[in-house]
């Protein structure tokens, strides 16, 4: 009897872990819209968010979004080191072509200082 209800507790507490981890997965989600632009090294791509003006490097594996491409992304921030140094590193999990967003043609090419 004991031993059941040992099981049952220590079964309880696994889920309350389980759930309290899923959270903060959430909340460190970074969801942003903007045009993208050429970084200043080689091969970087930069967005500046519409809403929160915050600039973020995408790191995309597989399909890249143009540079002057209006898209909308959900990534996680990346907590690693790149050769960028621009922006805030976000690994993307997905991006779209932007339906309502449009960008300008200084937008491809304009060049951010290494400080965001």
């Amino acid at each position: 009897m004991k031993a059941l209800i040992l099981t049952a507790v220590l079964l309880g507490l696994a889920v309350c872990v389980l759930a309290q981890q899923s959270k903060p997965a959430q909340a460190n989600q970074v969801h942003a819209s903007g045009c993208v632009q050429q970084g200043v090294e080689a091969g970087c791509l930069l967005m500046k968010d519409t809403q929160s003006g915050k600039l973020y490097q995408l790191l995309i594996r597989g399909a890249r979004p143009e540079a002057g491409m209006a898209i909308e992304m959900t990534g996680s921030p990346f907590r690693g080191i790149t050769s960028c140094m621009q922006g805030q590193p976000v690994s993307v999990a997905k991006w779209s072509r932007s339906a309502v967003q449009q960008c300008s043609a200084g937008e491809a090419t304009q060049r951010r200082s290494a400080h965001p």
